[in-house]
């Protein structure tokens, strides 16, 4: 019994101690010898220089009679990668727009893995923009 409480209490000072020295505030936190805002600029700098080549992607993989849009590139910490996110509108032959009647996708993508993050069609769910728009602001921080 002395043995169990003397851990329990060992664990109480240990987590006090973690607790209280963890970096509350980003701008203390150090990776190397920069700090995190430091870093995280330099990878967002790094996911926007890829541009021309997720621009090349969205064209490659553009099906007849539609248009890839794309939306944003950005850095994900909650990731550890570059995401973009684009918008596919569907066209009629003389290159109008179908989207009241087929919907747009809505593509959220992981650039090194070409993962799916989100997709939905806003035909299919009238929410997906929305839960678009909130689940990019979420993988930004």
């Amino acid at each position: 019994m002395k043995k169990r409480v003397f851990i329990i209490i060992i664990m109480a000072i240990v987590a006090f101690i973690i607790g209280y020295h963890y970096p509350k505030n980003d701008k203390l936190v150090k990776k190397g010898n920069e700090t995190l805002s430091q870093y995280l600029f330099q990878k967002k700098q790094e996911c926007a220089s890829y541009r021309n080549n997720i621009e090349k992607l969205l064209e490659k993989e553009k099906r007849m009679m539609s248009v890839n849009t794309l939306d944003e590139i950005f850095y994900s910490p909650s990731e550890n990668s570059c995401l973009y996110s684009y918008i596919t509108y569907y066209l009629t032959a003389d290159g109008k727009d179908l989207s009241s009647a087929l919907g747009k996708d809505y593509v959220i993508r992981d650039y090194f893995t070409n993962d799916i993050v989100v997709k939905g069609n806003s035909y299919v769910n009238s929410d997906i923009a929305h839960f678009f728009y909130v689940r990019k602001a979420e993988l930004k921080k």
